[in-house]
């Protein structure tokens, strides 16, 4: 095998490594929201290491100092393109412009611990590099740190704070598909605000993102509370039939078609969610088949 064989077959297994981390999209999205802005160190860090790798891969290519530099930064800043297009096919993923600062942070730095420039050169590109990287984080820390508090509460069903904490993050900047979604299930599930502002937050969340079957059923239960009964049941039967395991698809069709009027399959639904045992859901659902057998004894009297 050819040196420069080598070298691209080593490309090849840095890629792979890189985008093997996408497997992982809701595992490291858990670890990213425990520690709002650790992502963007690890960025930095990836891409400067990567941008190492490659200048000893390029070692025994016949290349100048300057070029064999210049490579691993090219090659790395291809690998980051690369790495955070493949983000969009990952529904657990997602590309923001502050992950590209961080990777050409990271980059800077891999360059400058490559090519070893002049004193003055290396102080001023790892002071910009680190500037960047400590911007990029803490302006995410800052971004997201009331929306993962809001998170926790929403865990521990505190549905009412959860909703405080995802408007401060609304009033913060941040507007990502998530936080629209969080929104818009926190405030119905809480019973404050009216319920058209719930659907308008899920709607946002449904153009940002209108494959996701999580939010669509969010917007299906939005309109339900909003009293647009037909609307919502149209939405929720395509959940059902995208994702009939969903943990609350079952208590979310019962409901709809009880206020629709159908008895039966809304006890159906109620039914299958009591199954799940586990969920919120089905204790609610339990609740609501108590009262549908409660109703039709007393109809029968």
């Amino acid at each position: 095998m050819t040196n420069t064989a080598r070298f691209i077959v080593g490309l090849a297994g840095i890629l792979t490594v890189i985008l093997s981390g996408n497997l992982f999209g809701d595992r490291l999205n858990e670890l990213f929201l425990k520690a709002p802005g650790i992502d963007k160190v690890l960025h930095v860090v990836t891409y400067a290491a990567v941008v190492v790798v490659i200048h000893v891969l390029a070692g025994r290519l016949s290349l100048s100092a300057n070029a064999r530099a210049a490579l691993a930064a090219s090659a790395g800043g291809l690998l980051a393109i690369v790495d955070e297009s493949a983000q969009r096919l990952v529904a657990a993923r997602s590309v923001e412009q502050m992950d590209l600062v961080a990777n050409a942070a990271g980059i800077i730095l891999g360059w400058t611990a490559a090519r070893r420039p002049r004193r003055w050169i290396a102080v001023a590109a790892v002071a910009f590099a680190v500037g960047a990287g400590t911007w990029v984080t803490w302006t995410t820390h800052v971004k997201l740190v009331e929306y993962t508090r809001g998170l926790e509460y929403e865990r521990q069903h505190d549905f009412v704070r959860a909703r405080e904490h995802f408007l401060r993050a609304l009033d913060g900047g941040l507007q990502t598909a998530g936080l629209y979604n969080e929104l818009a299930w926190s405030q119905i599930e809480a019973g404050v605000g009216r319920p058209h502002d719930a659907v308008e937050f899920a709607h946002r969340a449904l153009q940002m993102k209108p494959g996701d079957v999580d939010i669509l059923d969010t917007y299906g239960w939005a309109l339900l509370h909003a009293g647009r009964t037909a609307e919502a049941l149209e939405h929720l039967e395509k959940v059902y039939a995208a994702k009939p395991n969903m943990f609350c698809i079952n208590y979310h069709l019962g409901a709809a078609h009880l206020a629709s009027g159908d008895r039966e399959k809304a006890a159906y639904h109620f039914k299958r969610q009591t199954e799940r045992r586990g969920t919120r859901e089905a204790t609610l659902a339990q609740a609501a088949l108590a009262r549908l057998d409660a109703a039709g004894a007393g109809e029968s009297r």
